[in-house]
């Protein structure tokens, strides 16, 4: 009965049988090159997910991509403290239960760099990694095999200034250059009969400003110092420091930054608009009792749910004057996905982390913490906003202090400005030791 049938009908037969077959290959996302997100997520076991990141933040996220995309994200994220994330991770790896993926700061990050595999080129190669990210990111895919984690979220250093204290003081804008501070302390401070501030110009110079590192890094930075930096041997990194050379004059530039900082906090000294008893600059800033707030822009979030009735309004981190070797930077935290070495399903978990990169849910996350993308071709929206103006710019311009030992290099920061501010040291003595100190931490 197959008598009539040519060599062309039977080509045509089989050919729509592969056709047919490919294409339920295809759907599944089981052909080489091909992948169907819907099923490759329900057919995958839940994705287990800790961070530093509030859970609701997160939680919130999966749930709106969820229903934006239809293609729910199988996700069991895990809160950690962030003081404690090296310890309970280094204790997963020894149990054989780590997670897969872990979202975290990029000096979160560093601190359990030897915990994370690193992404390979293959997969975004670092040119692509470059033209996507932020340039303050790309520090972090130097490495010969691959880059540390993948950025998700920037939220940056920013001025946030209380439109009516300033307006009440004669001025119109916040400072645009650190050197101006001074006028403003003069214009806003009020003391009260004790000699302390009633209301300050804003929170400079002690450890009860919320971003008193930040700031400090800022600002050196600013005038080109930028005293770590990651070095790479044999798939491993190691870290050059360097305070006496190069054009920034490190130790000369970090005394006279600290020299500035502190004499806003000094009560001895006229210009002093912060005390150091005070609670912290953000929750002053918040009660209304501060003109200028130098904070991250997920600081402005907080603020607005503390105190609706607050009039405020942002404006991008002073700068130095314009010099040869100064830069217009700021500085602020980088949120990244990080892929566990251990993880047991690691392809699944580095392909994930990709994911997590893309505009939906780098946005998402973004807009839950009040902050931008890391990624340049999105930043923080194009509503046109002031916040999505200033935040995005902000986010451009951010350098990210290479500080894999943070926890430590805090603690230094902490009892340098205590030890000027007590008058247990001077200015150059707490400069000195913290010099010493800080290269001593990177030496180990």
């Amino acid at each position: 009965m197959f008598k009539n049938i040519n060599i062309f009908q039977i080509a045509t037969v089989i050919a729509g049988l592969l056709i047919g077959i490919v294409a339920i290959l295809i759907f599944s996302g089981k052909m080489p090159g091909f992948s169907n997100d819907a099923g490759d997520v329900a057919n995958q076991a839940a994705l287990n997910v800790w961070g530093t990141i509030p859970e609701d933040k997160v939680r919130a996220t999966i749930d709106q991509i969820g229903q934006t995309t239809g293609q729910p994200l199988n996700v069991v994220y895990t809160y950690i403290n962030p003081s404690t994330l090296p310890n309970t991770l280094s204790q997963a790896v020894n149990r054989s239960a780590a997670p897969d993926v872990i979202f975290a700061t990029s000096e979160q990050l560093l601190s359990i760099s030897s915990l994370l595999y690193n992404l390979p080129y293959t997969y975004m190669s670092q040119l692509a990694y470059q033209s996507t990210f932020i340039d303050g990111a790309y520090q972090f895919a130097t490495g010969p095999s691959g880059a540390q984690f993948y950025p998700l979220v920037a939220d940056p250093l920013i001025t946030i200034f209380n439109k009516t204290i300033l307006t009440q003081n004669g001025f119109s804008e916040p400072p645009t250059n650190w050197a101006e501070l001074t006028k403003y302390q003069m214009g806003i401070t009020r003391l009260n009969s004790n000699g302390s501030p009633q209301v300050s110009a804003f929170g400079m110079g002690a450890n009860n400003v919320t971003n008193n590192k930040k700031l400090l890094t800022a600002m050196l930075m600013q005038v080109g110092c930028n005293i770590v930096q990651p070095v790479w041997s044999s798939g491993f990194v190691t870290h050059y420091v360097d305070f006496s050379s190069g054009v920034c004059r490190a130790r000369e530039n970090l005394r006279s930054i600290l020299q500035f900082q502190t004499s806003f906090s000094d009560p001895q000294k006229t210009t002093f608009t912060w005390s150091e008893l005070n609670t912290n600059d953000r929750d002053t800033f918040a009660a209304g009792n501060m003109g200028i707030y130098f904070g991250k822009a997920s600081d402005l979030q907080y603020i607005q749910n503390k105190n609706p009735t607050l009039q405020v309004a942002i404006r991008t981190l002073p700068q130095w004057s314009a010099e040869s070797n100064n830069v217009t930077i700021t500085t602020g935290d980088l949120y990244a996905v990080g892929v566990a070495r251990n993880s047991s399903n690691l392809a699944y978990a580095v392909d994930m982390a990709y994911r997590f990169t893309q505009p939906d849910f780098a946005i998402t996350l973004a807009n839950q913490l009040g902050a931008s993308t890391a990624r340049k071709d999105v930043l923080a929206g194009t509503s046109g906003s002031e916040f999505s103006i200033i935040v995005g710019t902000s986010a451009r311009l951010m350098r990210i202090f290479y500080d894999s030992r943070a926890s430590a290099s805090a603690s230094l920061v902490s009892t340098m400005f205590a030890d000027i501010l007590s008058s247990r040291r001077s200015v150059s003595e707490a400069a000195n030791n913290f010099v010493s100190s800080f290269s001593e931490l990177y030496q180990q």
